[in-house]
């Protein structure tokens, strides 16, 4: 025979069960509701007050009435949910791939950027600091500092400088291949290899 508290816990796991049945099932309902509401031209006409009614007569029939859903009902739902789920997961694993894209770029530049103050440090020392201070005023001579810093600013212009010249020849290069493809586009010619260099 069953003992009380085997059936205690008989009742739990069906209370659990049906927990989780009932989360599931507002979970559909919600997702249904609004996917009915966003459709166009699936609304249902305005009810009439005798069709209201009828309606008002028959939820009255019903009120007390028990409704359970069918085996097969369960499984339709439970498949439903299920393709959400993982249609969400599949789109949060992209969300989280495109952050670690990002995250990865900013690791990057900032290795980058440590390395580029490392070398600027290294660079002061040798020039500036490893010639000594002035014997009379103990400090470090302000010419070689102002010398130091005027080089490094002709250097970032001359870099300025090159960049645009090469995105000046790029976009040449691209403007003259898209009336390449243009023209080949309008004759109706086959695009060949020799036509990207």
């Amino acid at each position: 025979t069953m003992t009380t508290k085997d059936e205690l816990a008989r009742y739990m796991w069906e209370s659990e069960i049906l927990l989780r049945e009932n989360a599931m099932m507002e979970s559909f309902l919600a997702r249904e509701k609004e996917i009915s509401l966003s459709e166009d031209g699936d609304m249902d006409p305005p009810a009439t007050a005798s069709s209201k009614r009828r309606a008002s007569t028959k939820a009255g029939r019903r009120k007390h009435a028990i409704h359970t859903l069918s085996l097969e009902n369960k499984i339709f739902i439970a498949a439903k949910e299920m393709k959400h789920r993982q249609k969400q997961m599949a789109e949060m694993e992209n969300d989280f791939q495109k952050e670690a894209i990002n995250f990865k770029a900013m690791i990057k530049e900032t290795e980058t950027r440590i390395v580029e103050i490392k070398m600027e440090a290294y660079e002061f020392k040798r020039v500036v600091l490893a010639k000594g201070a002035d014997p009379t005023t103990k400090k470090f001579r302000a010419d070689l500092v102002i010398k130091y810093y005027d080089d490094k600013i002709r250097a970032k212009d001359a870099l300025v400088e090159k960049l645009e010249n090469k995105n000046s020849q790029l976009t040449s290069q691209i403007q003259k291949l898209e009336k390449r493809l243009n023209n080949k586009d309008h004759s109706g010619e086959k695009l060949s290899s020799i036509d990207f260099h």
